[in-house]
C-alpha cells in the first residue's frame, strides 16, 4: 500500500443559514476549493470528500470535479 499524505487543504466559506451563500450550489463552492487545494499543492490529482451532501443534489464531489476540470470553477 502506498503512503497517504495530506498535501494541501482549503476550507469553504462559512455562512449563516439563508445568508449570502443560499443561492450557491454546493458543487460550485466545492469546485473552487478543490481547484485552490490542487494548485497550492502543485499536484495533478486529489481525493476530495463531502460529508454532508444536500439531499436534493447529485454527487457533490463528482460535479465539483467536473466543473473544476472544465474550467467552470473560478
Amino acid at each position: 500500500m502506498k503512503d497517504v499524505v495530506i498535501a494541501s487543504a482549503c476550507r469553504t466559506a462559512i455562512g449563516a443559514f439563508g445568508g449570502t451563500l443560499k443561492n450557491s450550489h454546493a458543487a460550485t463552492i466545492a469546485g473552487v476549493t478543490m481547484k485552490a487545494a490542487v494548485e497550492r499543492a502543485g499536484i495533478d490529482a486529489a481525493i476530495y470528500g463531502c460529508c454532508m451532501e444536500p439531499v436534493d443534489t447529485l454527487n457533490v464531489t463528482r460535479i465539483a470535479s467536473l466543473s473544476r476540470l472544465s474550467g467552470l470553477a473560478s
